[in-house]
């Protein structure tokens, strides 16, 4: 009789954890997706940018928002800031892309190749980031593309793989 009851009470004891583990685990679904729920709201109405990190869920939502493509398996490092204070906006980004995304993305943007050089650092449009590099966008020719008030730029590092997009309006 003793071990009966003993028996039955670990049949229980074992039971009642399956239980709480099914209870655990459809909490923490829920969780999830509650979280995704009002990150999903959260970010569309105020954007978020991570200039910080790279390959933040924000920044790869941005990329494909600014650059109109969905970041392929290749698009790596993508870093992205914005500076809405003021009567104009500017974002940035960079991030490492084979040639064919970087095509891809001129094609998607209609850019052409610029005969300008434009020192956009001394322009106002100068970003502090570790990650900006304000020499090459000085000395590298960019693909652009203007229409009324908004400009888009584009830059190649051939040697690091790695584009600087400069988007901005008046």
């Amino acid at each position: 009789m003793n071990r009966i009851v003993i028996l039955i009470f670990l049949v229980f004891a074992i039971g009642s954890n399956s239980g709480c583990d099914r209870l655990r685990n459809r909490k923490h679904r829920l969780t999830q997706r509650v979280r995704q729920f009002v990150f999903n709201k959260k970010d569309r109405i105020f954007p978020g940018f991570d200039a910080t990190q790279a390959d933040t869920e924000s920044n790869r939502r941005r990329f494909r928002d600014f650059l109109g493509i969905t970041p392929t398996p290749d698009v790596k490092n993508i870093y992205c800031a914005s500076d809405r204070l003021g009567i104009d906006a500017s974002f940035t980004f960079t991030f490492e892309c084979s040639p064919s995304t970087h095509q891809a993305i001129i094609q998607q943007l209609q850019l052409q190749p610029d005969t300008a050089i434009v020192a956009f650092s001394s322009g106002g449009f100068s970003t502090n980031y570790a990650w900006w590099d304000k020499k090459l966008t000085e000395q590298v020719k960019p693909y652009s593309r203007s229409q009324g008030a908004l400009r888009w730029y584009l830059w190649r590092d051939e040697k690091r793989n790695k584009d600087y997009f400069l988007t901005f309006d008046f």
